[in-house]
């Protein structure tokens, strides 16, 4: 699963590093974010463990957004249940 764990601008090169300490797969630094690979547990991991991070958000989906039609639909057709 891809995640994303949010922070303050400026603390992406030590959350990387924390989340790395942490034994996180793939990391990547992102404006005001740091993306991560893993499984629910190693989320869980970071956030119960990081200092750093404010939320870790789960990637449940893409799809193409141009109205608020489609942020619905799109969403509604996403596998929740999974």
């Amino acid at each position: 699963m891809e995640f994303y764990a949010s922070c303050p601008e400026g603390f992406e090169t030590a959350l990387a590093e924390e989340l790395r300490a942490l034994g996180t797969p793939r990391v990547r630094r992102l404006k005001g974010r740091v993306a991560f690979e893993g499984t629910a547990a190693d989320a869980e991991r970071v956030c119960l463990w990081s200092r750093l991070a404010s939320r870790v958000f789960a990637l449940l989906g893409r799809f193409v957004c141009r109205d608020a039609n489609d942020l619905y639909n799109e969403t509604y057709a996403l596998p929740w249940e999974r």
